[in-house]
């Protein structure tokens, strides 16, 4: 049997809050990114988007053993945050996830 191969699942958030009055559906900044949190998973990447939006909508994130959250606060994933999968990055809009190049 094959083992299944990892993927490492980053989570980034926009540092400055103001972000959020900029949604206008043109693409969001990604240059003031924090890594909020990670996970290692074996899923697709359109699985893994999904599981990374639940782990990080949850109020307690530090329910979930597998996700390693990085110190300080850190609000839910939402529009503008970006998920990377792999080196592959895809930032969250407001109807899914659009693959953005992301070099942090």
């Amino acid at each position: 049997m094959i083992a299944p191969v990892m993927k490492l699942v980053e989570i980034f958030q926009q540092r400055s809050p103001d972000h959020m009055l900029t949604i206008t559906g043109e693409d969001m900044p990604t240059n003031d990114m924090t890594l909020a949190a990670s996970f290692q998973t074996d899923l697709p990447a359109h699985e893994a988007l999904d599981e990374a939006f639940r782990l990080t909508n949850a109020e307690d994130w530090t329910a979930y053993p597998q996700l390693t959250v990085a110190p300080g606060q850190h609000a839910s994933t939402s529009i503008g945050d970006v998920v990377r999968i792999d080196g592959q990055a895809y930032q969250c809009g407001k109807r899914g996830w659009k693959r953005i190049p992301f070099n942090q």
